[in-house]
């Protein structure tokens, strides 16, 4: 595999990528006022911290998929509209759009030697082996990717893949391999080709709903280029299709997994913390870009991974709010509902302090993007569009009438959006529209904690169309690779972590469990 020049830290360069289109844009913009109040209604307040069980919790999604996928979305993309605080007439991608671990490698040890070890091919962490590799002066983070060190686990995970890295070169010389660009050519593509075969494999497998997974998993199987619906090989004003990545998908789709982030943490038997606190490098969050402080060092990887995938049937115990024993913390639901921290994000992801879904749904708005409508979606790919009943956010019920929620239309916040929902909206509505068909078999009574451990309400993934456009971009974007494994592997290829296809199996070859 060849070194792939990268700019792991977003400077322009001639490699800039114009992002494409899957559909026309939506030719009439929405009002920043309606945003605004769409917003507001995602936004579910809850004063509660709980580290064991806790009805929010999304039990075919282990939380540590949530930051695992926000890992997956800084090796493919650096949105130049990131900042609002200027106009954008064009829409570009400042990564290699490609699943290539340029956020661990760089540009690879000929041209970013003070990120590996003398030997040419291992890559350098802190001495004590339990955090990244960081700038004496300021604490800041060595890596292919600054936003890797955003905050304390995803930091952990960019730190676990860069272990994996070093045990595969180990690997390898054991075996006999001593060349030094050799030992690192073949330990990447080893590296790599495993890591693209996770994200198709186990992430997307947890994700997608099994019928669109399955669906297009055989499709493509069948068809191969032909399966593809939205993701076309073909050129287009905006330039070729597949190779580079969607408006849609960077703008909106896989901004689902916000909705996925738990209010905070469990790290060890002493810690637990907020995702935020709305201040930046304090201990009482998980806010990064500092010296991961010793008390966030996740103590086992079972807290966030599973070593296979496996839904629960029974009911969860009922919420603990002190629960430091080892236990599965699950990744909230995928529905139009995001916890209170996001509602006013730290200073240092955003000088605004502005909310996240905001921000979500003004950038899919923004002319550069100006992306087509979750309808618009539904129809090209010939499925029946959410109705009315089915575009409906969260309402909560005071304790005094019993508690729990209901749910209530968002007309109210433009009665437009009942017809053309945004598409990032209508994707999370998707997720969370058999949760809607059980309140009403049961006449639209309060759901109670219950409900949402059991049944329908104790799972949610992605749908028809973001389901589909997940599938169609991450299967396309590997099979339009020339160097990944389904190209350039040989035959009957097995990754060094074996057949289980995980993230569980990478930590348990690095040595973390």
């Amino acid at each position: 595999m060849p070194v792939i020049p990268n700019n792991g830290h977003g400077q322009p360069t001639p490699r800039e990528q114009q992002l494409v289109r899957l559909l026309p844009k939506n030719p009439t913009p929405f009002a920043d006022a309606s945003l605004d109040a769409l917003a507001n209604l995602m936004i579910v307040e809850d004063d509660e911290l709980n580290d064991g069980a806790d009805a929010e919790e999304n039990l075919a999604v282990p939380a540590g998929y949530t930051y695992f996928g926000q890992f997956v979305d800084h090796d493919l993309t650096l949105d130049t509209t990131s900042s609002f605080s200027r106009p954008q007439d064009a829409a570009s991608n400042l990564r290699t759009p490609s699943l290539d671990l340029d956020c661990i490698y760089g540009s690879g040890p000929q041209d970013q030697p003070y990120m590996y070890a003398a030997d040419g091919a291992t890559l350098l962490i802190d001495p004590r082996g339990t955090d990244l590799m960081r700038q004496p002066l300021n604490g800041r983070a060595i890596i292919g990717d600054k936003r890797n060190d955003e905050n304390s686990i995803v930091c952990q995970i960019q730190l676990a893949m860069i272990k994996f890295h070093n045990a595969v070169v180990l690997r390898l010389r054991q075996n006999g391999e001593t060349e030094p660009r050799d030992l690192f050519e073949h330990a990447r593509r080893e590296v790599t080709w495993t890591y693209q075969r996770i994200v198709l494999e186990d992430y997307l497998l947890r994700i997608v709903n099994t019928h669109t997974y399955d669906f297009f998993t055989q499709r493509r199987a069948s068809l191969g280029a032909k399966a593809y619906d939205l993701y076309k090989d073909v050129d287009t004003p905006d330039g070729p299709m597949r190779g580079n990545l969607p408006k849609e998908f960077v703008g909106a789709a896989y901004r689902f997994g916000h909705s996925m982030v738990r209010r905070g943490y469990r790290l060890n038997t002493v810690t637990k913390k907020l995702i935020f606190d709305g201040t930046d490098l304090s201990d009482d969050s998980l806010v990064g870009f500092q010296p991961l402080p010793s008390g966030h060092l996740i103590d086992d990887w079972g807290r966030f991974f599973t070593p296979s995938f496996v839904i629960p049937t029974k009911n969860q115990p009922a919420p603990v709010e002190n629960n430091p024993a080892v236990r599965l913390q699950w990744a909230y639901k995928i529905d139009p509902s995001l916890v209170d921290p996001l509602a006013a994000l730290p200073p240092s992801i955003d000088s605004g302090r502005r909310s996240l879904a905001a921000l979500n749904l003004k950038r899919g708005n923004l002319d550069a993007y100006a992306i087509a409508t979750g309808q618009a979606f539904a129809a090209a790919l010939k499925e029946k569009p959410l109705g009315p009943d089915e575009l409906m956010v969260r309402e909560p019920v005071p304790d005094d009438q019993g508690g729990g929620f209901t749910f209530k239309s968002i007309g109210s916040a433009d009665p437009r959006f009942l017809t053309e929902t945004p598409l990032w909206f209508y994707i999370l509505a998707e997720a969370q529209a058999p949760l809607l068909v059980f309140w009403r078999s049961v006449n639209q009574r309060a759901l109670q904690d219950a409900d949402f451990t059991s049944g329908v309400g104790s799972t949610s993934r992605l749908g028809p169309v973001g389901g589909r456009i997940l599938m169609e971009v991450f299967n396309g974007i590997v099979d339009s690779d020339p160097r990944s494994f389904r190209n350039a592997a040989p035959a009957g290829w097995v990754p060094m972590i074996g057949k289980d296809i995980s993230f569980w199996a990478v930590l348990r070859f690095a040595g973390l469990l």
